[in-house]
């Protein structure tokens, strides 16, 4: 709600209809398509949880992502590289956890 309420006050959307943007967007059916994933996203709670991250309290997100780098740090500590099986396993794990921190 607080999202929402700092869109409203600074009229970001007022705005982004007088650029143009959204006439733009509907010629070339960008909207139509958005439209028809809108239900694959409600099935999936994307909006559910998008909603429930930005309500996350910051401090909250903090910890999570030290604990992420830490559990990284262990898996790249405790995973021998003997093989390049295992350093690929390394690899994979240091790109999902950098997926999620992003």
């Amino acid at each position: 709600a607080k999202v929402l309420t700092a869109v409203s006050k600074a009229g970001l959307l007022t705005k982004l209809e007088r650029s143009g943007l959204l006439s733009k967007l509907e010629e070339q059916g960008a909207l139509s398509t958005v439209e028809k994933l809108l239900p694959l996203a409600d099935d999936y709670r994307v909006i559910s949880l998008t909603k429930a991250v930005v309500n996350t309290p910051p401090s909250t997100l903090y910890f999570g992502a030290f604990a992420l780098a830490l559990a990284e740090a262990g898996i790249i500590a405790a995973v021998p590289d003997d093989s390049a099986a295992l350093v690929a396993a390394q690899v994979l794990s240091v790109l999902v956890v950098g997926a999620l921190a992003a």
